[in-house]
């Protein structure tokens, strides 16, 4: 398996959505949009709060240089701040299995304009 992506995670655009790997400034937008009790019943427990999330940026971005994941931010086309956050763990990687969670998505992704 190629391991270029440990020195960065790339940026997917699509016509409705970007993602990009998150960094430090993600820190309070995704604690806002995780922040809901509503949400938190449906995912794995993201941080609760801003900290937590900036250590949780730190740890994905150091695990992304170990080669063992990465993590997402997911941004709506039109806006800068992100709405979600999906993580991606490599879990055996020889044969390259890996696995994903997501938490966020607050307000959903606007449909009418995709």
């Amino acid at each position: 398996m190629s391991q270029c992506w440990r020195s960065a995670l790339p940026i997917l655009s699509g016509p409705c959505v970007t993602v990009r790997e998150i960094c430090e400034s993600d820190a309070a937008p995704l604690y806002r949009a995780t922040a809901s009790p509503e949400l938190r019943k449906f995912v794995k427990a993201p941080p609760s709060s801003v900290e937590g999330f900036r250590r949780f940026i730190a740890k994905s971005r150091t695990e992304r240089a170990a080669g063992r994941g990465g993590a997402f931010a997911i941004i709506p086309a039109g806006d800068t701040s992100p709405v979600g956050v999906f993580q991606i763990n490599v879990v055996e990687e020889e044969s390259g299995v890996v696995e994903k969670s997501e938490a966020g998505l607050n307000g959903c992704l606007p449909r009418a304009t995709c």
